[in-house]
C-alpha cells in the first residue's frame, strides 16, 4: 500500500497508510492543528489575555495595556525560549512539590536544603 502522507507517492517510504475510517478524522485533526497554530486562533485567545506565539500578532487586540506591553516589549523581542520541564515530571511533582516547596522557601517557611530535599523525595521511587 502506498504512503498517504501529503506529497508522498512512494510505496517504500515505510509510513503506513491510515485505516479507511481514520482518514476523515485525520483531516479534521489537521484542520484543528492548523487553526490553533494560526493567527486567527490568536485573536480569540487574545481577547481574554492569552498571548499569541506569533511575533507578527497585532498587539492592539490584547484587552489591556499591561498585556500589550508584555507582548510587545518582552515576548516578541525574545530570542530564546526556556522550558522548566515540569510538564515532563510525574504529576505529583510537576503540579505538586515542584510548585509548593519553592513557595514555602520564598515565603520563609523553610530553608533551601529542605525545599530541594522535599522535591527530590516526592519523586516516585523507580521500580526495579
Amino acid at each position: 500500500m502506498s504512503c498517504s502522507s501529503p506529497g508522498c507517492s512512494s510505496t517504500r517510504c515505510g509510513r503506513q497508510a491510515p485505516k479507511p475510517g481514520l482518514r476523515f478524522q485525520r483531516k479534521d485533526t489537521e484542520k484543528l492543528r492548523n487553526f490553533i497554530a494560526s493567527k486567527d486562533h490568536g485573536i480569540n485567545a487574545a481577547s481574554v489575555g492569552n498571548l499569541s506565539p506569533h511575533k507578527s500578532f497585532d498587539v492592539s487586540l490584547y484587552p489591556n495595556e499591561t498585556i500589550r506591553k508584555i507582548a510587545r516589549d518582552v515576548l516578541y523581542k525574545a530570542t530564546v525560549l526556556r522550558f522548566d520541564g515540569s510538564d515532563l515530571m510525574p504529576a505529583k511533582v510537576g503540579a505538586g512539590s515542584f510548585w509548593t516547596e519553592p513557595v514555602k522557601w520564598i515565603s520563609g517557611q523553610q530553608d533551601l536544603d529542605t525545599t530541594l530535599n522535599n522535591i527530590d523525595a516526592s519523586f516516585p521511587k523507580a521500580s526495579s
